[in-house]
């Protein structure tokens, strides 16, 4: 599955659910909603803002559970 965020200019992007402005909404939550998917685990870069502020939140109120993995523990829950 492909989600692309970010894509206006003159909008940052901080969530893979929705633009900062929430003008506009990715792919993300319909596929997660086609796809029966009650638990998302969520691990990036940007812990502080785009992963962990923004994007873990909105995922906790589209899904039914949702895990921020911080410090490599999705290296752990992958088994690697």
């Amino acid at each position: 599955m492909n989600i692309y965020k970010g894509t206006k200019t003159d909008i940052d992007s901080y969530s893979a659910f929705y633009d900062n402005m929430k003008l506009s909404q990715t792919a993300l939550q319909d596929e997660l909603q086609r796809r029966n998917v009650t638990d998302v685990y969520v691990c990036g870069l940007a812990y502080d803002v785009c992963v962990g502020r923004w994007t873990a939140l909105c995922a906790d109120r589209v899904t039914e559970c949702c895990k921020l993995l911080k410090n490599r523990s999705w290296q752990t829950l992958l088994g690697e």
